[in-house]
């Protein structure tokens, strides 16, 4: 009977990343997986129609990209296995039933230009969130690597960070506050029924 160090159960994404940090480790692995294909959540598939593809998941890796696996290529997936990534232009794409679509680009200024088309104010809001976005990211992508800092460093860490006031006073609102502050009419309907919705909790509390 043959012996392994590990057994990982289910050979999507996650255990075979695990996986194959064990073995780089020296660890003999075992993968069990039920299907007759691994890859889980990132596999792309024909589902249906023959020469459509399917991605039965993630369409998008976008966290990863910070990952010292990708960044730093530990496993070898770029330059043994062949693996590169193809960043389109546009991301993401909203279409309605009448035909018209809301093309979110990768680039910020032909983003807002095309939410303004349907909503001017909605452009504005979606450029600040944008631009916070991208000056919080190399802070949490910073701690999502490597070992946490101890409490009492926590505090001066994030009190350097340039948008740390503005992220505390949003992190300390009240969710009646932040639903009854959405943008534009449409939002402010559903944000009085999710402000109902805050108030009836915290009062059933």
């Amino acid at each position: 009977m043959n012996h392994y160090d590990v057994v990982a159960i289910g050979g999507g994404h996650n255990g075979l990343v695990a996986a194959a940090y064990l073995a780089k480790a020296g660890k003999k692995v075992l993968v069990l997986e039920r299907k007759d294909y691994v890859g889980g959540g990132v596999t792309t598939r024909q589902l249906n129609t023959p020469g459509f593809w399917h991605d039965e998941h993630s369409s998008v890796h976008i966290m990863i990209q910070g990952n010292p696996m990708i960044t730093q290529d530990e496993l070898g997936l770029f330059k043994h296995f062949g693996l590169k990534y193809n960043y389109s232009d546009i991301p993401h794409a909203t279409v309605f039933e009448d035909g018209s679509a809301l093309i979110t680009y990768r680039d910020l200024d032909k983003a807002c230009e095309s939410i303004a088309s349907v909503s001017p104010r909605d452009a504005e809001t979606y450029r600040r969130l944008a631009l916070k976005a991208m000056g919080l990211l190399p802070m949490f992508l910073s701690g999502f690597y490597s070992p946490p800092l101890p409490m009492g460093a926590m505090a001066p860490a994030w009190a350097c960070m340039p948008l740390s006031a503005s992220c505390t006073a949003t992190a300390c609102r009240s969710r009646w506050a932040a639903a009854a502050s959405c943008p534009n009419p449409w939002h402010a309907a559903s944000s009085t029924t999710v402000a109902r919705f805050a108030a009836t909790a915290r009062c059933a509390r």
